[in-house]
């Protein structure tokens, strides 16, 4: 790791989200490590340079997350039932995770690496910042992986509308009704910046669409699409009734 690597990752545990100092070269290389995509890491050793990648790191932070979490809505919402909380728990999901950690602007998306080309997805963020409670959670143990997370998302726990997931909502309805497989078909779109288009299919049959700044914000727009049309269709069939 070169020093200005070291720096940047010092500065960012540093900040008040994860308010960690005096790390040890151990714990600093496994962060390093939970920054650090498979495509990069291929990279590297293509070159014949040693590189992890987080997806180990990843696979413990989201089950440290996803306890962390479910122990708060446990505890917060005692009249909640299990159908709730589990509706709650998509807090934690791909979309919404990532939805947050950019809200923040806590640094994760700027020192992510990643291999040439490799678009930085809602997959990437929010599998960085578990790769990163990973890290913290055998670093420092449990106590502060806690305290990081309900710092990023007790506020978001608390008021929490699981109507927004437009992904898992399109995805819940299309199975419960027994409608058919989905297909999200992308494309580069616009020419002057960077811009995507995505188009939610039903059985080949186009459902919605939508634009946004990559590819993640573009298939939550075509599925928000995707089911203004389908309840506006059930809309007219009740009113015809």
């Amino acid at each position: 790791m070169d020093e200005k690597r070291r720096a940047e990752l010092q500065k960012f545990l540093s900040g008040p989200i994860f308010n960690i100092v005096n790390v040890k070269e151990e714990e600093l290389n496994r962060y390093d490590q939970a920054l650090t995509h498979s495509s990069f890491a291929n990279e590297m050793k293509v070159r014949n340079m040693e590189c992890e990648d987080y997806e180990r790191l990843e696979f413990l932070g989201n089950f440290v997350l996803n306890f962390v979490v479910s122990e708060q809505v446990f505890k917060r919402f005692k009249d909640d039932s299990e159908g709730y909380m589990t509706k709650r728990m998509e807090i934690v999901s791909n979309e919404i995770l990532a939805e947050i950690v950019r809200k923040k602007k806590i640094g994760i998306e700027e020192l992510t690496q990643r291999g040439k080309g490799q678009d930085l997805g809602d997959s990437i963020v929010a599998d960085a910042f578990e790769a990163l409670i990973g890290a913290v959670y055998l670093g420092k143990g449990m106590r502060t992986a806690k305290k990081i997370i309900l710092g990023m998302l007790s506020d978001e726990i608390e008021n929490f509308n699981p109507e927004r997931n437009h992904i898992g909502r399109l995805k819940e309805l299309v199975e419960i009704n027994k409608l058919g497989c989905l297909e999200y078909v992308d494309e580069k779109a616009g020419q002057d910046k960077p811009a995507f288009r995505v188009i939610v299919k039903l059985l080949g049959v186009t459902l919605g669409e939508g634009t946004g700044n990559s590819k993640s914000a573009a298939k939550k727009e075509a599925a928000k699409s995707a089911l203004n049309k389908m309840e506006e269709t059930e809309s007219g069939r009740g009113k015809a009734i």
